[in-house]
């Protein structure tokens, strides 16, 4: 029944063509009585006749859209963690075997047209299908989406020219709704700090730091690992003036880092020492260390804007080459062996830190594919 509801619904907004006058920057802030808080947008990436929806119900997912908002860069985003449900439509030539097990098992069949996915995306996991809560709790926000856009289409398109975002709050006793405008979605109650690492705080509390400010960037990798399905992530630092750069990586996600987090901290220190500024980009990685690095005197400060990073170092460049890497390599996206994605990731750090900086500035580091390649056939002595 509930597969039903949504595809219901679904075909009535396909019917209704909302995606050719929404988009992903038209965002709608739903609220109501009964507690349901959502951002929804429509999303439409032209390919194979895929229109998805997006819901936003977490207090992690909030903060994701603030900082969305938030960024002056395109290449900042490409930094962020989305935390959403996601619903679209699929062909049925189209379709894996997986989709079609999928959909028939949250009571659906498979039809020529308008087969109905729905993803969870969680900060520092892969993605997955939706469960059947997560499911009910994107159709309760679909039937307040179809409300508004029923009855308060002109003004909605209205706010929409004014470069305004769309708020309902819905009176759940009378069922109606009044539409207005807000554009604060963060949760800043939703950090978690972490109090000192004592024991890297000691080591170095004696250290110089470096005469530069730096960046610790963090850029979740697309792999998951265990049973939690967890992202390792990729940590660079790096420090303009000084012109010195180091790559490492987690095997946890940012939440589950707890003390790992400082190893690679610690080698940075090490080979490369620590600035008096750290720009860092991840709001819960900065909720971890902040505290440990005000006790070695260095400043932290959460800033997403990746601009001075862009102008000094190919950081899209690196950060698309290592995806592609991974992709020529790693056929299945999953490893229950742990060990077996160190070794993966020891290559491409060590990889990458065999590259001086002046030479990456100067190849733009544009990885090509060579068979011959050291990095290539050590991952292959692996796989």
């Amino acid at each position: 029944m509930l597969y039903k509801n949504l595809k219901s619904i679904y075909k009535r907004f396909k019917k209704n063509d909302y995606w050719n006058v929404l988009g992903v920057e038209n965002f709608f802030h739903i609220r109501s009585t009964e507690n349901h808080n959502s951002v929804i947008s429509f999303l439409d990436n032209r390919i194979n006749d895929v229109n998805a929806i997006q819901f936003v119900v977490t207090k992690r997912g909030y903060n994701f859209i603030h900082d969305l908002l938030e960024v002056n860069h395109f290449e900042s985003s490409l930094l962020l963690e989305p935390e959403v449900l996601t619903i679209c439509s699929i062909k049925k030539e189209d379709l894996t075997d997986t989709e079609k097990l999928y959909i028939k098992s949250i009571g659906g069949n498979i039809t020529k047209d308008n087969n109905i996915l729905a993803y969870t995306y969680k900060s520092g996991y892969t993605k997955r299908f939706s469960n059947l809560d997560e499911i009910e709790t994107i159709i309760e926000h679909l039937f307040f989406m179809e409300a508004i856009l029923e009855q308060d289409f002109d003004k909605v398109m209205a706010n929409i020219s004014n470069g305004l975002i769309n708020y309902a709050y819905f009176n759940m006793d009378s069922q109606n709704f009044y539409l207005s405008s807000e554009d604060c979605f963060e949760m800043r109650n939703h950090y978690h700090y972490k109090p000192c690492f004592d024991a890297l705080a000691n080591q170095y509390s004696n250290i110089t730091p470096v005469d530069d400010e730096g960046y610790l960037i963090m850029y979740h990798l697309p792999i998951s690992i265990g049973k939690k399905f967890e992202n390792p992530f990729l940590l660079i630092f790096f420090y303009p003036n000084a012109k010195k750069i180091y790559f490492d990586y987690s095997v946890s996600n940012v939440f589950n880092a707890k003390n790992d987090i400082f190893i690679p901290i610690d080698s940075a220190i090490s080979k490369i020492g620590l600035p008096m500024d750290l720009y860092i980009t991840n709001r819960y990685l900065y909720a971890l260390v902040s505290k440990t690095l005000r006790a070695l005197n260095i400043n932290p400060i959460f800033n997403l804007d990746i601009l001075d990073v862009n102008e000094n170092i190919p950081l899209n460049s690196i950060l698309y080459n290592i995806s592609i890497v991974l992709d020529q390599y790693v056929t299945d996206y999953h490893y229950n062996n742990k060990k077996e994605t160190i070794n993966i990731l020891n290559i491409i750090v060590d990889k990458l830190n065999q590259i001086n900086f002046d030479e990456l500035i100067e190849k733009n580091f544009d990885y090509d594919y060579n068979e011959d390649d050291d990095f290539n056939s050590n991952i292959e002595e692996i796989n």
